[in-house]
């Protein structure tokens, strides 16, 4: 089978590089990505590899500051043409998810992180860059990034299976009860998102990080906001449900 990795930028070798460069190893495929610098590849596993770049790489200073050309992004990384590979993997932290796929392809994302500053870093983003401050730029800012979340939610389809950077979350899975139970799912700030009740805690919550194609709209955002998963296990099926009430009263989650 033939094999494509996607890649946001590679530009310098950071945390997502030394994920993309285990990813290499293991299938030595072609990388297409949106911006690349080769001087800074030498001496690297990526230095004979062949990469394809978007039409960014043509824009000026793009490979130092290829930020600045985030409106284009979406466009860049939907002109890839991957319809003669089998297998896409994308490492995406931005963008790289959402290049375009067919329904015989297989889309593997190892996704370190949502689009942060157009989602949960949003208004902070904003504020350290002093744009919240600044009417025209502020405002134009402020399009792009709710451009950039309505593209970022429409690429959740794209994507087969995602595969979680979290440890943590894998070792909660791995240690889920096959008991009745009620769960909480939560983001990085400890913020209740969902409360669910389960016949069966390990199989239900087990669903969520499964084929992402089977879950509606809403859950495939929330998903990629979870980084904890706490159960709470009880006796009956009738108590879950009782104690599930409760808790989305007290809580509100956002997502229920």
């Amino acid at each position: 089978m033939k094999t494509a990795i996607i890649h946001d930028w590679l530009v310098t070798l950071a945390g997502a590089e030394k994920v993309l460069e285990a990813i290499y190893e293991l299938y030595p495929a072609p990388i297409f990505t949106l911006v690349t610098d080769r001087k800074k590849l030498k001496g690297t596993n990526f230095e004979k590899a062949k990469i394809f770049t978007s039409f960014i790489q043509k824009l000026p200073g793009a490979r130092k500051k290829y930020r600045n050309y985030l409106p284009f992004f979406p466009l860049a990384i939907e002109q890839f043409e991957l319809s003669d590979y089998h297998v896409i993997i994308s490492s995406s932290s931005c963008v790289a998810k959402g290049v375009l796929t067919k329904a015989d392809q297989l889309h593997i994302c190892y996704c370190h992180t949502p689009v942060r500053y157009a989602w949960d870093l949003y208004h902070e983003y904003l504020r350290e860059a002093g744009l919240n401050k600044k009417k025209i730029k502020g405002c134009i800012a402020k399009l792009i990034l709710h451009y950039i979340r309505l593209w970022d939610h429409s690429t959740l389809n794209r994507v087969d299976y995602f595969i979680a950077i979290s440890n943590h979350i894998r070792k909660i899975l791995k240690n889920l009860p096959d008991s009745p139970g009620v769960y909480l799912m939560k983001n990085k700030k400890e913020d209740v998102l969902y409360v669910g009740k389960a016949k069966n805690s390990k199989n239900r919550v087990r669903q969520y990080f499964q084929n992402s194609k089977n879950h509606s709209i809403g859950t495939r955002v929330m998903m990629k906001h979870i980084t904890d998963i706490e159960v709470i296990k009880v006796t009956t099926e009738i108590e879950a449900l009782m104690l599930e009430t409760t808790l989305i009263k007290e809580k509100k989650p956002r997502y229920n």
